[in-house]
């Protein structure tokens, strides 16, 4: 019997904490956090250290299966699955075309780099009318968007420096319990903390005092006011005159036209849909401008609401009059270890 422990990661989201699996004669046994990780330090989710059960489930599916007439499952050589499903696929895409076809994956997908190279290539080889689903179609995809609209590709995605960051503002968004999404930081509950040790704030935005909420400062918002008060800010920082214009028209194109948006949106003329007393909106605006590092970042609340891409697009608009856009202890773009938003572009 041969016991070996093997250094791995967790795929289930987005932090990818370092995990050891322990494997016994080729079978998985346990997974445990791995303590000497760099950056996730010991810690993962019960999610990821229960997944050694889900890998020995006696009801897991390991082989294709078939539903013959009866309604029964029977399973079927990987070679006869891949043949059948080939051979309906064909028919189906020379009857109807590429735009009768979808593909759907979710985070483990997503974080295998072989499954996305392959999915290109049969994306290439369906057509460009095939359809794309993922688990981030029902909360993600207007981030996307607002990113298409603003810096001219979909994965250009500014996020939180947290690990620098003297003022976080969250909005629509519970780390504590999430762990993070479209931002990528292991033990992010404690990297929050660590922002309230060094003598910052975290400031949580949300209808429902949620578990971060509760371990931080809490502003209740009414819900779906998220765009509302966004907009509000950026009409304080423009008529208090707290932009750097000149920074700003370096960095950006439209300027005039955002502050011509944001006008008529005052915190009283807003405070009927954020339920935020107006001054509160004001002090915030000016914290976010004066704040040498600060960052507001927004997640599956202010993505899914009625004018869920309105909001996010505001977000980093927000960020980027502030003075918080790409710059250190605000919201920075990721590089992949190359421009990769730039090369996918």
């Amino acid at each position: 019997m041969t016991r070996e422990h093997k250094p791995t990661f967790c795929r289930i989201c987005e932090p990818l904490c370092g995990m050891i699996a322990t494997v016994e004669d080729g079978r998985l046994i346990e997974l445990r956090p791995d303590k000497d990780h760099p950056v996730s330090s010991g810690f993962a989710c019960q999610k990821g250290i229960a997944f050694a059960e889900v890998v020995n489930d006696p009801d897991r599916v390991t082989t294709p299966l078939r539903k013959g007439a009866d309604g029964r499952f029977s399973p079927v050589s990987w070679e006869e699955a891949m043949s059948d499903i080939a051979k309906r696929l064909t028919a189906i895409h020379r009857a109807h075309g590429p735009g009768a076809i979808g593909w759907y994956f979710g985070n483990p997908g997503a974080f295998s780099y072989s499954h996305t190279l392959s999915l290109n290539m049969l994306m290439a080889g369906v057509g460009p009318r095939m359809h794309l689903f993922t688990a981030g179609s029902q909360d993600v995809n207007n981030r996307f968007v607002a990113s298409q609209l603003l810096y001219g590709t979909p994965l250009a995605l500014p996020v939180p420096d947290v690990l620098r960051t003297d003022l976080l503002v969250v909005i629509g968004a519970n780390p504590v319990v999430s762990h993070g999404s479209v931002l990528t930081q292991p033990r992010i509950k404690d990297r929050m903390h660590d922002i309230v040790k060094r003598g910052g704030r975290v400031l949580v935005i949300d209808p429902r005092k949620t578990e971060t909420a509760a371990q931080f400062e809490w502003l209740g918002i009414v819900p779906d006011g998220d765009a509302h008060l966004l907009l509000s800010l950026l009409q304080v920082m423009f008529a208090e005159n707290l932009v750097d214009r000149a920074a700003l028209a370096r960095q950006a194109d439209g300027v005039d036209w955002l502050a011509q948006l944001a006008r008529p949106f005052t915190p009283e003329a807003t405070e009927a849909r954020t339920g935020i007393d107006p001054d509160t909106v004001r002090h915030l605006a000016r914290d976010l401008v004066r704040t040498p590092r600060a960052a507001v970042y927004g997640r599956v609340g202010t993505s899914t609401g009625e004018n869920g891409t309105l909001t996010t697009y505001l977000l980093d608009s927000v960020n980027l009059v502030a003075g918080n856009l790409d710059a250190p202890g605000g919201a920075m773009f990721g590089r992949y270890g190359l421009p990769g938003e730039r090369w996918l572009n």
